[in-house]
């Protein structure tokens, strides 16, 4: 199985690392790591008061929560659901956003809710996928990046109308199209 993991580029260039070393040094560190801590949350805790990996905690941390919910997970009572993972994902980004000082960091936070948006919106759980991309949208939104603002609320009218939400759905996309029609004019100016 190919995991996907997704990192923002300005976050790379702030901890100076490529993806594919990041993800590679990530998944090394997890292998080594996840038997002793016994959860993800608890491995999730130990990166985050773990100074010795400096910047690249909030990496580590971000990429724990956009691979839960893609891996099948067996705990003490049986294989886990993929809505308990999404909520140990939620629990997880907790701590990445007190890792998130910078605003690559923050940016980092709202990649990693942007990808579990797209993974719970494959898996059809409109409600996770909605939590998500609202998240990631309202990060987008107070960093003044209008592009990734215009695609998450394209996003979020697809989740809206996956769960039945037709008029919401229609606002979410009204909006996408008058801040892709903002952003259009402004490049024409």
């Amino acid at each position: 199985m190919k995991l996907i993991l997704s990192c923002e580029p300005e976050y790379l260039e702030e901890v100076g690392i490529p993806a594919n070393d990041l993800e590679q040094d990530y998944l090394a560190y997890w292998r080594a790591e996840s038997a002793n801590a016994g959860t993800m949350s608890a491995l999730a805790k130990r990166t985050v008061a773990n100074s010795t990996l400096r910047q690249v905690r909030l990496g580590y941390v971000t990429l724990m929560a956009q691979m839960l919910p893609q891996v099948p997970v067996q705990g003490l009572y049986g294989r886990s659901t993929r809505r308990s993972q999404f909520e140990v994902a939620d629990d997880i980004l907790v701590f990445a956003a007190g890792l998130a000082t910078s605003s690559a960091g923050q940016l980092q936070v709202g990649r990693t809710n942007w990808q579990l948006g797209m993974r719970a919106f494959e898996l059809y759980l409109p409600d996770i996928s909605t939590t998500h991309h609202t998240r990631a949208a309202q990060t987008y939104v107070r960093l003044r990046r209008w592009s990734e603002v215009a695609t998450l609320y394209s996003n979020l009218g697809l989740s809206e109308a996956g769960a039945g939400y037709v008029g919401s759905a229609s606002g979410w996309l009204n909006l996408s199209a008058a801040v892709s029609r903002s952003l259009r004019d402004e490049r024409q100016r």
